[in-house]
C-alpha cells in the first residue's frame, strides 16, 4: 500500500490526497538542503497536480531558514506557492 501524506499547509483539494515521489537532502556551500516532491492524486488515482516542498537552513550562525512549496500543474505551471 502506498503511504498517503497529510500536510495541512498545502492547497490539496478536497478528497484528494498527496504521495510522496522524491526526496533529497544534501549539504553543500554552507546549506543544508531538504527538498520533498510530492503528487496530489484524485480518489481515482488520477494524479493532478505536483509539489515541491523545501527546507534549507544555513548550518552556521545565524541559522537563517528557508522554507516553502510550490505546487504546478502536469505541465509544469505554477499554480500556487507560500512560505511555511
Amino acid at each position: 500500500m502506498i503511504k498517503q501524506y497529510k500536510l495541512p499547509f498545502l492547497p490539496v483539494e478536497a478528497g484528494n490526497h498527496l504521495i510522496i515521489t522524491s526526496s533529497k537532502r544534501d549539504e553543500r556551500k554552507g546549506m543544508d538542503n531538504d527538498d520533498q516532491f510530492y503528487d496530489e492524486v484524485t480518489s481515482n488515482g488520477v494524479i493532478v497536480a505536483k509539489y515541491h516542498v523545501w527546507n534549507h537552513m544555513s548550518i552556521y550562525p545565524p541559522q537563517k531558514t528557508d522554507q516553502g512549496w510550490k505546487k504546478t500543474d502536469l505541465s509544469d505551471n505554477v499554480i500556487a506557492e507560500g512560505k511555511q
